[in-house]
């Protein structure tokens, strides 16, 4: 099972308004939360509904490039994690304009950053401040890789014997060069901020080499 849950204010009042449930209780009541199922933003969801989508063993499928044109809401990423839900990366282009996971790994570090320290520039910072806390680069990493596979239920995103091998290889040049003084959070926030496009150049999919020729 695919479908939104609480995307936007008018999509999550329409649900509250016909069904008197919030949208996550809504899908519970007719039996479409299990494993394997997949729920898009869930912008507004309360600690009851992350319970829940937790004890049903579903997912939910953060978009954060989409939530910032579409979502109406900051999906709050880090409490999510802490409830033990299962949450992964996704894109939504139809909501947003990028279709890249690793862009979209970067925008996730920025909008918890964002709904951390909150953003209402007539408030000083002890009063905008939300309680909510960020994610880092590692976290987005996981989210992209392994925190998706365990949504969908595949057992791919680590590289460990006995798994699918799907990688990719990038160029660390650039804005990715390595340092002699760089640990390994920032190698990978390197990756998640500058890695695309031309510099992904090789991928592998189920140990099979799908592009790239170096």
């Amino acid at each position: 099972v695919q479908t939104h849950c609480s995307e936007s204010v008018w999509q999550h009042g329409a649900v509250l308004e016909r069904t008197g449930l919030a949208d996550t209780q809504a899908l519970d009541r007719w039996g479409l939360l299990r494993e394997g199922t997949v729920l898009a933003h869930a912008g507004f969801v309360s600690d009851d509904d992350l319970e829940t989508i937790r004890l049903r063993k579903a997912g939910i499928a953060h978009c954060p490039l989409s939530n910032a044109y579409f979502g109406d809401a900051v999906f709050p990423l880090e409490r999510a994690l802490r409830s033990g839900a299962r949450v992964g990366l996704g894109t939504d282009v139809a909501g947003g304009p990028e279709a890249s996971v690793m862009r979209n790994a970067a925008m996730a570090v920025t909008s918890s950053r964002m709904l951390e320290s909150g953003v209402d520039p007539d408030l000083d910072r002890a009063r905008r401040t939300t309680g909510h806390r960020r994610i880092g680069a590692v976290t987005a990493l996981w989210l992209a890789t392994r925190g998706g596979a365990e949504v969908v239920g595949l057992p791919v995103g680590l590289l460990e014997p006995g798994r699918p091998f799907d990688a990719i290889a990038v160029r660390l040049d650039g804005p990715t060069t390595v340092w002699p003084d760089d640990d390994a959070d920032g190698i990978v926030k390197k990756i998640v901020r500058s890695v695309d496009g031309d510099r992904i150049v090789a991928t592998w999919v189920q140990g099979r080499r799908v592009s790239g020729h170096r």
